[in-house]
């Protein structure tokens, strides 16, 4: 490939690619676009609160190797999980019930780790990293969901500008959102806080519930269940029926930064349990 056509690839023209009426944005894409970046900061807001779980765990006591549980055991649930996830969301005849069942588990799971509080103090923190844990179930089928459903509310010419679009708005507002919340801890003593925490950011998010209902997706028919199992064998022949996709596939897990890969989850597991109190470590 000649250094232009290289350059042609990476830095395409408007024109290029996908040229004439193909190209036209639809009503629906437009009307998508506009509901997907209203909608992205009730997402940050709720997914947000994850990155405070580790600092009320140890406003609870908790020990190191429960606060490396915080991070470990929500990847390990994630890893085990996305498996039969994307078989459901495969099944279902509409991507809308998968995204509002995503949302909802999630900001219920949130909600409910202000109850963790009326549990004997022994209890707390198992209580704690166990809901904390399940949390990774919806939070894995909303995000299989959406970007399996951005396949189709938006044509390949145009899915990476408005899913993209979408990301920027969540990234500038969740710099404003980690801040209010910082600065709302620090305005509320011990436990008010985290229980105001809880309770007020699932709760705001849940306008994400109304936005993604009115979306317009075109009708899918879902696949047949087939005997309901999932085998090696069924994905090695999906994986040399797409190898385009399975190579994509090997490069994430290859790029993907250690502290976010499956061998760190058990890595953390076993360091965390190593730590002790008395190294005054936090995994």
């Amino acid at each position: 490939m000649k250094p232009a056509q290289l350059l042609s690839r990476l830095f395409p023209t408007r024109d290029a690619g996908y040229a004439g009426a193909a190209d036209t944005v639809t009503p629906d894409e437009e009307h998508n676009g506009r509901l997907l970046r209203a909608e992205a900061p009730f997402t940050n807001l709720a997914f947000s609160v994850a990155n405070f779980y580790a600092l009320f765990a140890i406003q609870l006591g908790a020990s190191n190797a429960a606060v490396g549980w915080l991070t470990s055991g929500p990847a390990l649930a994630n890893l085990l999980w996305v498996f039969p996830a994307g078989q459901i969301i495969q099944r279902s005849k509409s991507y809308i019930y998968m995204l509002a069942g995503g949302a909802l588990g999630q900001r219920l799971q949130v909600m409910a780790l202000a109850l963790v509080l009326l549990l004997p103090a022994p209890w707390r923190v198992p209580a704690l990293v166990g809901l904390v844990t399940l949390g990774a179930l919806p939070a894995a089928l909303w995000g299989l969901s959406f970007h399996s459903s951005s396949g189709e509310m938006f044509s390949p010419s145009h899915r990476a500008r408005f899913v993209g679009q979408r990301w920027a708005v969540a990234n500038v507002t969740g710099v404003a959102v980690m801040f209010g919340m910082g600065f709302l801890l620090d305005q509320i003593a011990f436990p008010r806080n985290f229980v105001v925490l809880f309770i007020g950011a699932p709760l705001l998010a849940m306008a994400t519930l109304w936005l993604i209902a009115r979306l317009r997706m075109p009708a899918r028919q879902p696949s047949a269940r087939g005997d309901g199992r999932l085998s090696l064998r069924g994905i090695w022949e999906q994986a040399r029926r797409h190898r385009s996709f399975a190579w994509f596939e090997v490069g994430v897990l290859v790029a993907t930064p250690p502290s976010s890969s499956p061998a760190h989850c058990f890595a953390s597991i076993g360091c965390a349990t190593w730590a002790r109190p008395a190294h005054g470590w936090v995994v």
